[in-house]
């Protein structure tokens, strides 16, 4: 676990580290400890201010289709975020924070708060919309807006490749 932490984080440093373009980026691999197949399709955004944060689903055996979110500067707050779909009404998520490498709290695990949406459902909805904004509470900064232009997502080289 702890090695599939690290190995998603230096994957995102080297990708915020470089232009921020509207391509998803599909990784899949080995867990080392379980021989569990991990896929992950991750797309770059940024805010207003021109700061990055990664929008990611992952596919795991042990627990299933989930979503991330990581802001690449600041420390996020609160056990909620929104997620609107092109001019949808925003939709509210559950939000799980979790200590990077470093222990500063720039990832949340984000969960739907009803049992009428669930994440596929927003997997459905982001391959869908024409633009993605995620909102969540940011230390000393109020509230950061990240927007994605999700297009180009394939279903095809996500799913297929899960486990």
């Amino acid at each position: 676990m702890k090695i599939i932490r690290i190995a998603i984080f230096v994957l995102l440093t080297m990708l915020i580290t470089a232009p921020v373009y509207a391509e998803w980026i599909y990784r899949n691999k080995t867990d080392p400890m379980t021989d569990d197949k991990i896929v992950v399709a991750m797309i770059l955004g940024t805010d207003d201010k021109g700061q990055s944060a990664a929008l990611i689903f992952r596919e795991r055996a042990q627990d299933g289709l989930g979503i991330m979110f990581i802001v690449d500067n600041g420390i996020i707050l609160g056990n909620s975020a929104y997620i609107r779909f092109d001019d949808n009404k925003p939709e509210v998520l559950f939000a799980r924070s979790k200590p990077s490498s470093k222990g500063v709290y720039n990832t949340v695990l984000l969960y739907p708060t009803t049992s009428d949406s669930d994440i596929m459902d927003l997997l459905i909805k982001t391959h869908n919309a024409k633009r993605v904004l995620v909102q969540v509470g940011l230390y000393g900064a109020g509230s950061g807006v990240y927007e994605f232009d999700p297009a180009g997502f394939d279903f095809n080289k996500f799913i297929d490749k899960a486990p």
